[in-house]
């Protein structure tokens, strides 16, 4: 079980996490799970699932700096953090399933995104 955690504090949001990777049998316990936004101050964002998946999201510069302009809220992760995240990993060949009857497709990954003083 991987865990990736946001916690307020004044001005700012701290996220940590385990650092324990597992394939079948074989764990590791040296996994980056958190990471800086690149070219993007305050920003930080964590994953837990597939390490691949979050190695696209953290190596591919996929999240929209204009994007941040915006209030963080529920509506801006809803409407256009999770599309694009979920655009990027699409276009770097990951693939995406959407289960019968369901509207959503569904990523192998959990993520969480803190800027400044919200995530």
């Amino acid at each position: 079980m991987s865990l990736v955690i946001a916690i307020r504090d004044k001005d700012r949001v701290v996220l940590g996490a385990d650092k324990q990777g597992s394939v079948s049998d074989f764990k590791d316990h040296s996994c980056t799970k958190i990471w800086p936004v690149e070219d993007l101050p305050g920003a930080i964002m964590g994953g837990v699932g597939s390490a691949r998946a979050s190695q696209i999201i953290q190596y591919a510069n996929i999240i929209d700096k204009n994007l941040i302009g915006k209030e963080i809220s529920t509506d801006f992760i809803i409407c256009s953090l999770a599309p694009t995240i979920a655009a990027g990993l699409k276009a770097n060949g990951f693939n995406l399933e959407a289960k019968e009857n369901e509207i959503c497709e569904l990523m192998p990954n959990s993520f969480i995104f803190a800027y400044q003083d919200k995530a």
